[in-house]
């Protein structure tokens, strides 16, 4: 995993290695000012944006799933630490 601030902008990039993946999820970067102050929050980002969504599913050819997040905020010079949390998606016709 990798994080990078860049002016107003905070990155995150990395991937998740797994031989099988037994839910749907979707993951939220959670990022904090060193005194534990949350700053803001954001989704992870979809594969491609147009055909993808940002929904982490098990396809049996692809044992890695890549993610990225991506959040413009004034506060991100001033982020400490972060967390990923991790939510399951439910849809019906999915």
């Amino acid at each position: 995993m990798l994080a990078y601030i860049h002016d107003d902008s905070f990155t995150v990039i990395g991937q998740i290695q797994a031989k099988e993946i037994t839910c749907r999820f979707y993951m939220i970067l959670v990022a904090y000012a060193e005194d534990g102050t949350m700053l803001f929050n954001t989704d992870n980002y979809p594969y491609d944006g147009k055909f993808t969504t940002n929904v982490i599913v098990n396809p049996p050819f692809f044992p890695a799933f890549p993610f990225s997040f991506k959040a413009y905020s004034n506060l991100a010079p001033e982020v400490d630490h972060c967390k990923i949390i991790l939510k399951g998606y439910h849809n019906d016709k999915n």
